[in-house]
This record gives structure tokens, C-alpha cells and sequence, in this order.
């Protein structure tokens, strides 16, 4: 809202590049007699705005805004007659106000003081968030089974200060401030770091879960950004299985040891059932027989059901017993019909159903000797075209090409100029040194992860467009250690 409430002033308020248009409780308005000078009390103010809070500088007393009008930043000082509601217009403390927020302010032009700030009523703030899914080209997410837009005029924050788009990870855990179904700020509430497998050659193109959600194909040496926190890492392949739990920090890197659970293969058998009888069940992008019971290595499985007229369901399993039932219902939805299977349709879920409900101590008793486990997995709701449940499945190897190789022609390719000389991951695939490139496939969001010894390592989301171009891209360079 744009109004000038003292004489003499209203084609000042008009100027100023922080004001808004909008319906909000008018405050007094003060003469200001002769000398024209506004007191620092309470409710003496000639701006309204309602912005993103930015920034909040405790130890210069100022804080920083984005004016959703006009895409633009402004700082405002405080004090002690300065004001703090909640959305009820209930008093708070500065400290209970975050950062990233939505906004009523109420402030004096010239002098640049804040007079009173409020928390939007019409905003909300969801703080929290570890499911965001990103529409391909970053104009839209999906979080709480809804869809949101992402305001043109946004604000990115980061731990490091505003950001960009790109220097987001589907690692990050978020908050989320916006209005109705437009998102004007993302905050990146908890960061992420990242667990190198070290030496994984026998388990790759196998699977590594870390914690219930996060699943990932092991590829030639792996590097996997994970979400800040303690996790228990799980690999598998060929029978072979291990866990460990490790403590990941922001920027940091952990490294878990493969190669000690190298073993014998193990195998156990499971069941299925499915609602329909006649759903073909995919394990590992092969269809199998569901009437007879499957030998399955120990360790984390693809599992695919599709039926003609119900909704196809992705899941994982995991196989750490002898024998096993798994029972598994589809919805019903007459849009949704069989199909071939796609490696979109196979990432889109990240949910494990462990199969290890009662401990096994007899690995060669008869299967019959065991008690039967039922899991039954719901299927999540799925998102909008161009979305995927938290994390992609990456693939096994990307092919690579540096500056002196002969590129085919026709070919269009991603190039990652600058650092140089830092090692180059593509969604946890180690590709090389830079510069670098590699062929161009596939629309939709990449994960650039950039890492050198000695320097914090950093992660960037980019867009790969299907368009008939080059893409081309400067990083900063890499912060060092301290």
C-alpha cells in the first residue's frame, strides 16, 4: 500500500523503492509543524510495504528486504520503539522473527527507520520441508501433496547468504514463504554434505541408501550429496550387504569403506501378491513370475508393479532374510494404463520396504519354518509432469570428452569451464578434471558437484534444456579450508 500519511510528503512516499500497493491497517497520522522532523517514537511513519525479510543484522540494528513490487533490496534501521507482531498482531521478540519471512512494514522514508513489522496474516511460513520436488525448469514445486509457482521475484537464501536457483540440493531441507499458491522466498534451512565411497568397484551399479528415503545407483567413484545429520548408509550388490552410521556436516566430506563387505553372495526368497492377480511385477527392470517364489540377493532391489487401469507403483525392497511374503495393492485409476517402463517411471519413488521384521537365525532352515511378513505399500500421490520423488536414480556412467577429443558432429554438449583443475561429479558420477564436457541428454534437472583437496566442496542444480545448443558454465572457484 502506497499512501503518504503526513502533509507536505506524498510525492516523496511515491519515490521510494519499497513501497507497495495493498489494503493495511493505517496507522496515526502526526503533524509535523514547522520543523518538519519525525520523532523516533512509536507510530510515527509515512511507508507501507509488505516484503521478504531478508537479512537480520543484530549488531548494526538493520534489516534487509525484498520489495516484491519492484524486485528490489532495501535496508531499514530499528531501535528500541521499533515494533514486532506475530500475524495476530500479537507483540514478538526480534529473535522469534525469521529470516525469510513474509512481511508488513510500516517505515519512515527519509530516514530509513522501521517504524513496526508484522508477519503477513495472508502469508504463509512452513518450515521443514525435505520433499520438495522441482519442476525441470524451476518455475514450479510440488511439497504437501500441492502444487506451488515460484514467483519470478523470489529470494533464495542459503546458509551462505542470497543465492541462486542452481546452488540449491535436493539434499537441502527447506522453509517456504509465500502467498495462496506462489512461493516469493526458499530458504535453505539445513545444508548438506557429502559421503565418497572409497573402494567400491565390486559393489558398483549396485544401490546406496542413506537413512528411509535417500536411494542413489552406485556409480565409478561415487561422490553422494546427503542431507546434514546422522544417517546409517547402507550398500548392496551381487548378495553382498553392509551398513554403517556416519555423522555428515554441511560442506564436508565422509568417507565409508566398500570394500570390507565384499562376501559371498546371499540369497533369499520372496513371495509376491498383488491386488490385481494379473499386475506384472518388474524387480531390477526384469518381469518376473509373481506365481513362484524369487530368488533374490540380499541387498536393496528395484521393484516395479504396473496393471492395465491402476497406477503404476515404484518402489525399493530390501532383502535380509531367508523367506518372506510381500504383499502389494495397486489403485485404481482408469487415465493410467500398462506401459513399457521407463527409467522416469522407475525413479520415482524412494521408499524402502525393509523385509526383516523378526531376526533370522537359521539361514538354511526350510522356508516354510518361517514367519511371514506382509508389507503393503501405498502408493504416494504423484506429482506434476516434469517432478520426481526426492532423488533421481543417476546413471551408471556418463560419458565424458575432454577439450582435445573429436566430438561427434551433431552432438551438443555441456561444458564445465571454470575452476579448473577441480574433479567434476554429474548426480554423484565422477566424470573428471575440469574443464571438461559431456554429451547433452535428457531434460531436466543435474546436480554438479565440484570437489578439490584442501577446498570446501560445492554442489550446483543447472537445467539441461532439450534445446539444440551447447550449454556452457563458470563456477566460482572453490573456497579453501580453513
Amino acid at each position: 500500500m502506497k499512501k503518504s500519511l503526513f502533509a507536505g510528503i506524498a510525492a516523496a512516499a511515491l519515490l521510494l523503492a519499497g513501497c507497495s500497493t495493498g489494503s493495511r491497517q493505517q496507522l496515526p497520522a502526526v503533524s509535523l509543524g514547522e520543523t518538519n522532523v519525525v520523532p523516533v517514537v512509536p507510530g510515527y511513519y509515512d511507508s507501507l510495504d509488505t516484503a521478504v525479510l531478508v537479512k537480520i543484522d543484530s549488531v548494526e540494528h538493520v534489516l534487509t528486504f525484498l520489495n516484491l513490487s519492484v524486485n528490489r533490496y532495501y535496508s531499514l534501521n530499528y531501535d528500541g520503539a521499533t515494533s514486532f507482531n506475530d500475524r495476530y498482531a500479537q507483540p514478538l521478540a526480534l529473535s522469534q522473527v525469521p529470516e525469510g519471512c513474509m512481511a508488513d512494514i510500516s517505515f519512515v522514508k527519509d530516514t530509513k527507520r522501521l517504524n513496526s513489522l508484522q508477519l503477513s496474516p495472508g502469508a504463509f511460513y512452513v518450515t521443514g520441508i525435505s520433499d520438495v520436488l522441482f519442476s525441470e525448469d524451476g518455475s514450479s514445486l510440488f511439497f504437501r501433496n500441492q502444487n506451488y509457482s515460484l514467483s519470478p521475484v523470489n529470494v533464495i537464501l542459503t546458509p551462505d547468504g542470497v543465492g541462486e536457483f542452481m546452488d540449491i540440493s535436493p539434499a537441502d531441507t527447506f522453509s517456504i514463504a509465500g502467498e495462496e499458491n506462489t512461493v516469493y522466498c526458499l530458504k535453505v534451512e539445513k545444508g548438506h554434505g557429502y559421503i565418497r565411497l572409497e573402494n567400491a568397484e565390486y559393489f558398483r551399479g549396485g544401490w546406496l541408501q542413506v537413512g528411509e528415503k535417500q536411494v542413489s545407483q552406485i556409480g565409478a567413484e561415487p561422490l553422494i550429496a546427503v542431507p546434514e545429520g546422522e544417517w546409517d548408509v547402507t550398500v548392496s550388490n551381487k548378495g553382498s550387504t553392509g551398513t554403517e552410521h556416519v555423522v555428515v556436516t554441511r560442506g564436508a566430506e565422509v568417507s565409508v569403506d566398500a570394500g570390507k563387505w565384499v562376501s559371498e553372495p546371499m540369497y533369499g526368497g520372496v513371495r509376491f501378491h498383488s491386488i490385481p492377480e494379473d499386475a506384472r511385477i518388474y524387480i531390477d527392470g526384469e518381469v518376473i513370475d509373481s506365481s513362484r517364489e524369487q530368488k533374490l540377493s540380499y541387498g536393496i532391489h528395484q521393484m516395479v508393479v504396473t496393471a492395465d487401469g491402476y497406477t503404476t507403483l515404484s518402489r525399493y525392497i530390501r532383502v535380509a532374510q531367508a523367506s518372506a511374503d510381500l504383499s502389494i495393492v495397486l489403485e485404481k485409476d482408469p487415465s493410467v494404463s500398462a506401459g513399457s517402463i521407463s527409467e522416469s517411471t522407475v525413479s520415482q519413488s524412494v521408499v524402502t520396504y525393509e523385509l526383516t521384521p523378526t531376526p533370522v537365525h537359521n539361514e538354511t532352515r526350510e522356508s516354510g519354518d518361517n514367519e511371514l511378513v506382509t508389507a503393503t505399500p501405498t502408493p504416494t500421490p504423484t506429482p506434476s509432469a516434469g517432478t520426481s520423488d526426492n532423488i533421481a536414480i543417476g546413471p551408471v556412467a556418463t560419458p565424458i570428452v575432454s577439450r582435445n577429443e573429436v566430438i561427434n558432429v551433431g552432438e551438443y554438449r555441456v561444458y564445465i569451464n571454470s575452476p579448473e583443475g577441480v574433479e567434476v561429479y554429474k548426480d554423484g558420477i565422477y566424470l573428471g578434471i575440469s574443464p571438461l564436457s559431456f554429451k547433452k541428454e535428457g531434460e531436466g534437472n543435474t546436480v554438479i558437484t565440484l570437489r578439490k583437496n584442501g577446498c570446501q566442496t560445492r554442489s550446483y542444480t543447472i537445467y539441461m534444456d532439450s534445446q539444440n545448443k551447447d550449454l556452457s558454465y563458470s563456477f566460482s572457484e572453490l573456497v579453501p579450508i580453513q
